[in-house]
């Protein structure tokens, strides 16, 4: 009766170590299964979020199989004084694996975990951000501009609940001549469409934000996978432009401090006839940051910008390192020269984004759990984890040609003083202006309704 008993017990302590070495051969087959096939993918350029999540899934399921490999293990182990059995290389490779795929755990929410993800901002609906509608064939359908209702300056001070907002109500009826004819416009000859391989371009906006928190720098910012580019299109902020939930123009800069990016992004898909719903918000202060982070960005400098950083430390005319607070100087100078304009200041404000990708690009790639970490607590998004990977994986895996440009400089506009707080406007012809945008962003994948 004792020998049957004690070899039931082996028999049980030995199952024991077969389930624990089952358990583990599994979680080391599933990892190494969906980890090849995302790195496959990665090299392929079609890895997506939808397989980063379930990399992720594998990862935690592979931790959950691992840890009852374990269990198991430690019950067949200390369950038979003798022959130990499957026991041994089951303990092993279970800690192995619960040690990697925690640690890969770790790293994740490491990274991850002072993201600031503006989860409200996906809760919006399409109308709410006035996204760009196609009808019938790809037609790009532009709505008006026109208000339904305009309210006052205190209806607006009010509904921002403020006694003082610093800004200007300058209907087109008191626009100069000059730029209520430029933005009048002509209208197209026909229908503007985009091919259904359009949704190959993703939109986005970057904000460059103030000490007011209104966006100082507005950069439009497209991956394009149709023709493996990324692009960076400048709007200007002093660009006169509609309100939607006021009803009035005012400048396109100040629509995030009222309203947050919710307001930026439907004034800028409003005017412009965009599809964009996601976006990435930072202050300047805390770009300085990230740019110290990632060990300065390259410029160059011309003499007047030279001598307008002085006070950031001795450079020369030509290619120069900035930190973090001498490129942010950069960036936002407006007046190096008497003849400095909006296309030069975004030009620089792109130069210096362009060179901290590369800056970024550069870094060994122990450097990046910890810079995605500082950089992601610095920044405001409405991106969830896995996508903002799935664009970095994307851009990353290398094939893709940065281009930048202003929408400045290739539509005609107005530029001048107006409204009681004098304030500088650039007014254009917003159809012309989206026109331009769409040819820019999707180039052979958009038919103008343009015929010149």
């Amino acid at each position: 009766m004792a020998k049957q008993a004690d070899r039931r017990k082996s028999e049980r302590s030995g199952g024991a170590s077969k389930t624990a070495l089952v358990f583990s051969v599994i979680a080391l087959c599933l990892l190494l299964g969906v980890g090849a096939y995302a790195l496959l993918s990665f090299r392929q350029g079609t890895l997506n979020a939808t397989l980063i999540r379930l990399l992720k899934l594998a990862v935690l399921a592979c931790a959950g199989l691992s840890l009852l490999a374990l269990i198991c293990a430690l019950v067949a182990f200390f369950s038979r004084r003798q022959r130990k059995g499957a026991a041994v290389p089951a303990l092993l490779l279970a800690v192995l694996l619960l040690v990697g795929s925690g640690s890969a755990i770790w790293v994740y929410q490491y990274m991850f975990g002072r993201m600031q993800h503006d989860a409200a901002f996906r809760e919006l609906s399409a109308e709410d951000l006035h996204v760009a509608q196609t009808g019938e064939n790809g037609e790009v359908l532009r709505e008006s501009t026109e208000p339904s209702t305009v309210l006052s300056y205190e209806e607006i001070a009010a509904r921002l609940k403020r006694t003082e907002v610093k800004f200007d109500t300058v209907p087109p009826e008191e626009l100069p001549p000059d730029a209520a004819k430029l933005m009048e416009g002509d209208a197209p000859e026909g229908k503007s469409y985009l091919y259904d391989s359009a949704n190959r371009v993703s939109n986005y906006l970057l904000f460059g934000l103030d000490e007011r928190g209104a966006s100082d720098s507005i950069i439009l910012c497209s991956v394009d996978r149709a023709h493996r580019k990324v692009k960076l299109l400048s709007l200007g902020r002093d660009t006169y432009a509609i309100i939607p939930i006021f009803g009035t123009y005012a400048r396109m800069g100040y629509a995030y401090v009222w309203g947050g990016p919710e307001l930026a992004i439907s004034t800028i898909n409003k005017n412009f006839c965009l599809n964009v719903q996601d976006y990435i918000a930072v202050d300047f202060d805390q770009l300085a940051d990230i740019i110290d982070y990632v060990g300065g960005v390259d410029v160059e400098l011309n003499e007047a910008e030279v001598r307008y950083l002085s006070s950031y430390g001795s450079f020369q005319v030509g290619r120069n390192h900035l930190d973090g607070k001498a490129a942010v100087g950069f960036a936002r100078t407006r007046k190096s020269t008497a003849d400095d304009t909006e296309i030069n200041r975004t030009g620089r404000q792109r130069e210096v984004l362009v060179s901290l990708m590369e800056s970024v690009l550069d870094m060994p790639v122990t450097s990046y759990p910890s810079f995605i970490r500082n950089c992601l607590g610095m920044c405001k998004t409405s991106f969830d984890a896995s996508t903002l990977t799935e664009i970095a994986a994307e851009i990353a895996q290398g094939g893709y040609s940065v281009e930048q440009e202003a929408l400045l400089e290739h539509v005609d506009f107005w530029g001048g003083i107006m409204g009681q707080e004098q304030f500088f406007y650039t007014v254009y012809d917003l159809n012309r202006a989206s026109d331009y945008i769409y040819r820019y962003l999707y180039e052979d994948l958009y038919i103008s309704g343009y015929h010149d």
